[in-house]
């Protein structure tokens, strides 16, 4: 059951950020908004209960590779 959890939340999570770019591509969402989102998605993962856990940052790790492939870097 855990295996097919990950599978899916792999799966959502890469169709969201195809989503993303492709309304970014369109000129719908601007850096600011991926900024956003990507901040909205990633505050789940860093509530102090959960920042601690090995799983959580692995998944706090691939979601913030997938948002840099969508964001300029900061400066």
């Amino acid at each position: 059951m855990n295996e097919a959890r990950s599978a899916m939340d792999t799966s959502l999570l890469n169709g969201l950020i195809s989503v993303i770019a492709m309304l970014k591509g369109q000129g719908l969402l601007n850096d600011g908004h991926v900024r956003v989102i990507h901040e909205q998605m990633a505050k789940p993962l860093e509530l102090p209960n959960r920042a601690n856990n090995p799983g959580v940052q692995l998944a706090q790790s691939y979601l913030d590779q997938m948002f840099a492939g969508l964001l300029p870097p900061r400066k």
